[in-house]
């Protein structure tokens, strides 16, 4: 959740238009993506020295509209608290705080929506996920979203998911997606295997 709760700000504003909106979320997903790479240019980098030196960017899908949404998630009673095992094999603390049924082409999957902290209305939820592009086009461990809430609506997408860090270097835990947010359509969004 570390990642866009950086740059999340700009996503408070006003379109007329569906055709503005497409546009804005397209600069967005760009202007995302710059500061993303600049970051693993720097310092703070999960990238060894070694490959930090001939590093020109991440490898990214295409920009496709097709897989943002604007949807209604259904909330919890109550916070869930669930144990989410990492990649060194320990467990850590999340809460379930919902789930989501997002409409993908042809195939409607149901994601887990988490939140580290208590909150009662928390700003973004955290969705780790595997589709079928793990392991040959993107990370194998599965990817990170990190969607926008605000009040009953939830923006997911996909042009913003991110690998965790322990895909780029050593040294690295991360949670791993839980079973149930294991999905069987491939997503071609986001961020890819990275190539030197």
């Amino acid at each position: 959740m570390w990642w866009n709760s950086r740059i999340a700000g700009a996503w408070c504003i006003s379109v007329n238009s569906a055709q503005d909106l497409a546009q804005y979320a397209a600069q967005y997903a760009a202007q995302y993506r710059e500061r993303r790479d600049a970051f693993f240019a720097s310092p703070q980098s999960p990238l060894s020295s070694e490959d930090r030196a001939r590093f020109t960017g991440l490898n990214y899908y295409p920009f496709d509209p097709a897989y943002r949404f604007t949807l209604e998630p259904t909330r919890k009673d109550f916070l869930e608290p669930v144990e989410i095992e990492n990649s060194s094999g320990e467990k850590a603390w999340y809460l379930l705080w919902g789930q989501v049924s997002v409409p993908f082409a042809g195939r409607t999957e149901i994601l887990e929506l988490y939140i580290k902290e208590p909150e009662e209305s928390p700003s973004s939820v955290f969705i780790p996920f595997k589709d079928n592009t793990n392991g040959s086009e993107t990370c194998g461990t599965g990817r990170y979203l990190d969607a926008m809430l605000e009040g009953r609506i939830l923006t997911l997408d996909f042009n913003l998911t991110y690998s965790p860090f322990c895909a780029y270097g050593d040294g690295w835990t991360c949670p791993l997606p839980p079973r149930a947010n294991w999905l069987g359509v491939s997503v071609r969004a986001g961020e890819r295997l990275l190539e030197f």
